[in-house]
This record gives structure tokens, sequence and C-alpha cells, in this order.
């Protein structure tokens, strides 16, 4: 062997040496900040579910996620006297007990009877989630989809099933 093939041979090891320690380094950090970050969420979601057990009818949480419109609302789904509520808290910085609002499930169209109306309408379409919110400060279903080369935002009342808002975005 060569002098020159055993340098190139060297340069070639701690080149590679070096790449994979430096992807090592890159996934170790990606997963800390990706961990930190949910931890960041999920601590700050549950301060949001235990803001509406304490200034709704719900007593115990069964289901909370995100409504994000004209305004960011964490929405806990729950139950409290025997009755099943969504409780919609908003996002913001000043927040007073009448910013709250929850609605009896009953009151309104299930996820389930949406969702079906949704299928028979569009059946193709590819369902990314389907959640309740405020717009306009009336209560809807959000329900969220792909269809083609297009994604979806439709809303429909909370209270009948109507269809309320339709807007869509070229996924390009």
């Amino acid at each position: 062997m060569s002098l020159k093939q055993f340098f190139s041979n060297k340069i070639v090891l701690l080149v590679v040496t070096v790449l994979a320690i430096s992807m090592m380094i890159a996934v170790v950090l990606f997963s800390y900040f990706y961990f930190e970050i949910q931890g960041t969420h999920n601590e700050e979601q549950r301060t949001y579910s235990n803001i509406a057990v304490d200034h709704s009818p719900i007593e115990t949480i069964e289901d909370d996620f995100y409504y994000n419109g004209e305004q960011t609302y964490t929405v806990v789904q729950g139950v409290g006297d025997g009755e099943r509520y969504f409780t919609f808290v908003p996002k913001k910085d000043n927040l007073e007990e009448d910013d709250i609002s929850w609605v009896l499930e009953s009151e309104g169209v299930s996820k389930d009877d949406i969702l079906s109306e949704w299928q028979q309408e569009c059946s193709n379409c590819k369902l990314l989630h389907i959640t309740p919110g405020i717009m306009n400060e009336r209560t809807i279903w959000e329900v969220v989809f792909e269809d083609d080369d297009r994604m979806y935002f439709r809303t429909y009342l909370f209270e009948t099933g109507e269809l309320y808002d339709s807007i869509s975005f070229s996924k390009n």
C-alpha cells in the first residue's frame, strides 16, 4: 500500500466518522427540542383543561384539543352533573371567567352525524380532523380535509348541522 492510498483511506475514514458523529448529535438535539416543546405544549393544555374544570360544569375531562379560528381555544370535552359538555377556553393573556363558554353536547348535532353528512358529500376525501369551535360567536363543527390537491376547512353550525362556511387552499 502506497503512502498516498494510506492517507486517502484515513481521510475517508475521518470524513465518515465526522459525518456519523454529526448525525448522532443532530438526532439527539432534535429529540431534545421536540420533547421539550411537547412537554411545554402538554403542560399548557393541562393548565387550560384545569381552568375548564374550575369554571364550567365539567367535573371529569374526557378529551381536550385545540381549535384555531379567529381565536385559539382549548376545547375540553367532559362530563358534569350527568351531562356531557364542550367547554371553550380562549388562549389569551388576560383570561377572565366571562371569556369561558360551554355548550351541552345534546343541544347540537353529534360529531358522528356531521361526519356522516360530510362523507356523503365527499366520499373520496381524506379527513384530517373534526373539532368543535367558535366562529363569529357561534358554536360550530370544523371539518378539515384534503381532496386532490386542495385542503378544505368546512364549518357546520353546531345547533343544526347546516353548512356555515367553507374555504379551501391549494396545497401547492
